[in-house]
């Protein structure tokens, strides 16, 4: 009983553990000198029971790893003539009737594609003649290589394995399939959504200006889901507008005189967003400059808490919530940027006056929903979707 308890707490000696690993000695010091393993304990001297199973199912993996530690590495082209890869080996010619395959280990490392790949070199001199496959191999090998020409998408087999993707394995026209179906599918969902949100009573249209890309309000608009206003404001940043940002909103200095502050607006404001589905275009923007508002003014009440953001932005955050019309859109425009994997963004076009751009994202939403196949008036939400001045 106590010997099999103490093999349960797996405390192992170099020698033990390599035997139980199934390595030589030499192996498993290198391996650990190499950090190929890892020590159980402070001093580095005993191991585990799981350290030595994982390092048994890994064994081979190691043995690569310690030959290749050991080789000397080469730069394409720069190797010695008789370090050779196993496509090498294996090829024939007047010199070498017979394909050869490894006889010795790694002997070499070869770098290319500026280091990202690279090739294991043997030498030919410690090379073996190669066994001649089995009917069996020799066939399971053919299968292989037609499966690897043979479209996952139609079946069709196509003359050379690279005339397929290489991640799903499909044909051209299989591959704009896929692509078709996919943006179909996404610009549905998009639409889908609109509709959603312009039938739901608490959605509400927001859209803001600022004194520049990092600054505070200059303006804020608020919008029901049929454009009418529920609040619509100057406010007077008590900040410097950038001149890019006046010329891309019109709102200067003197347009803000008797403009109330963000304090002063901030109860009727966080009223009419309270509970609300809030549709932004470009959500990320106007979430931000609000957060700075209700941080600027929370340190004016006094000494700002270490906890500011948390105590004072974060309930207004969860009080209502915020949905990215832009995102929404670029997915139902569909114009796919390959480089970056996602849709491009469009230009809402809403002539950069808070609620001007309010009106313009609830029109692209419209445009969205008005895409969808025909459904019953009920469904549709009529009285939202009638047209723009509903």
């Amino acid at each position: 009983m106590g010997t099999t308890r103490s093999r349960e707490r797996a405390d192992y000696g170099p020698g033990q553990a390599a035997a139980r690993a199934g390595m030589s000695l030499g192996e498993w010091r290198r391996a650990v000198r190499s950090g190929l393993v890892r020590s159980a304990d402070v001093d580095g001297a005993r191991w585990s029971a799981a350290v030595v199973e994982r390092a048994r199912s890994s064994r081979a993996s190691i043995r690569t790893q310690l030959q290749v530690l050991a080789a000397p590495e080469y730069r394409w082209g720069q190797a010695p003539a008789h370090l050779l890869t196993r496509a090498q080996l294996a090829e024939t010619g007047p010199d070498r009737p017979v394909p050869l395959r490894p006889g010795g280990p790694i002997r070499g490392v070869v770098h290319f594609r500026r280091g990202r790949d690279r090739l294991y070199l043997y030498d030919v001199r410690e090379a073996v003649p190669k066994r001649a496959p089995t009917k069996a191999q020799t066939a399971a090998a053919e299968r292989r290589k037609l499966a690897a020409r043979t479209c996952t998408g139609c079946g069709k087999v196509a003359g050379d394995r690279n005339d397929l993707s290489r991640t799903k394995r499909l044909c051209p026209a299989c591959v704009a399939a896929f692509w078709t179906k996919k943006f179909a599918d996404d610009k549905q969902a998009a639409a889908a959504w609109a509709r959603e949100v312009l039938d739901d009573p608490a959605t509400v249209f927001l859209d803001s200006e600022t004194t520049d890309l990092s600054g505070f309000l200059v303006e804020i608009s608020v919008t029901d889901r049929h454009g009418a206003v529920l609040l619509d404001s100057l406010i007077d940043p008590r900040a410097e507008i950038e001149p890019g940002a006046q010329a891309v909103h019109g709102i200067g200095a003197a347009d803000l005189v008797g403009a109330p502050t963000y304090a002063e607006l901030a109860e009727r404001l966080w009223a009419v967003l309270r509970g609300r589905r809030v549709i932004i275009y470009n959500v990320a923007f106007d979430t931000a400059v609000l957060r700075r508002e209700v941080l600027r003014a929370a340190a004016e009440l006094g000494p700002e808490p270490r906890e500011a953001e948390d105590r004072y932005w974060a309930p207004l955050e969860r009080s209502a919530r915020w949905e990215c019309a832009m995102a929404w859109y670029a997915q139902w425009y569909g114009e796919w940027d390959h480089y970056h994997r996602d849709y491009t963004w469009q230009r809402l076009g809403g002539g950069h006056r808070a609620l001007g751009d309010c009106r313009a994202t609830r029109e692209r939403l419209v445009e969205m929903a008005a895409s969808l196949a025909p459904a019953a008036p009920a469904e549709l939400g009529q009285p939202v979707l009638a047209g723009l001045d509903a």
